[in-house]
């Protein structure tokens, strides 16, 4: 039976995990969940103000942990949101890469994506937000974290990660839809894709 491990150092974590695991902390999953699912935001529909507010948020999360933009206007990509119409209405992906660090591989990537988008708003009712704290905000809040525990490993993971938040899932998929005819990296180097949805 022996002595039982602590909770704070789980059996089998290489170094490197009880780094990444350190950085991630309820409060900070918390404090992005509370902001995209907060009534500023009206719901994140695709398009609307509280998605673009909530894109600019998340952009300015990549750039404060010194990602690299992999949008076509910094760390957006312009979505069209109804390609054959030419009046179509455009939202936005949001994206960024951390470089990996060996020679050979960093030119390989490995995708962790989520939705940032939700429902909007209700036509009636006294609380007419759809305020999508678990659809998806926890899973923009996942990445975002993610995306913080590895920038603070030295050296980097050995593939390029590149972090995606997309735009229109709740409009039929429009947002990943988009990158998958667009791709911000070459699909053929692209190993891996974990997309996290509540």
């Amino acid at each position: 039976w022996g002595v039982p491990t602590p909770a704070a150092q789980p059996l089998g974590l290489t170094p490197e995990m009880r780094i990444v695991a350190s950085h991630i902390t309820p409060n900070a999953l918390r404090g992005h969940v509370s902001f995209l699912a907060s009534d500023l935001l009206e719901g994140r529909d695709t398009p609307s103000r509280g998605l673009d507010i909530a894109g600019e948020y998340i952009a300015a999360q990549f750039r404060r942990l010194g990602l690299e933009p992999a949008g076509d206007d910094e760390f957006f990509q312009t979505v069209v949101l109804r390609p054959k119409d030419a009046d179509s209405p455009k939202s936005r992906n949001v994206a960024g890469i951390l470089r990996g660090s060996d020679p050979q591989l960093k030119d390989t990537y490995v995708i962790l994506s989520a939705h940032y988008d939700h429902l909007g708003l209700a036509q009636t009712g006294e609380d007419r937000i759809f305020n999508g704290a678990n659809d998806d905000a926890s899973g923009t809040a996942s990445v975002l974290e993610v995306a913080n525990a590895l920038a603070a490993l030295h050296p980097r993971p050995k593939r390029s990660i590149l972090f995606i938040l997309f735009c229109g899932e709740e409009k039929g998929l429009r947002g990943s839809r988009y990158y998958a005819e667009h791709p911000l990296v070459p699909l053929g180097k692209t190993v891996a894709d974990l997309n996290l949805e509540q």
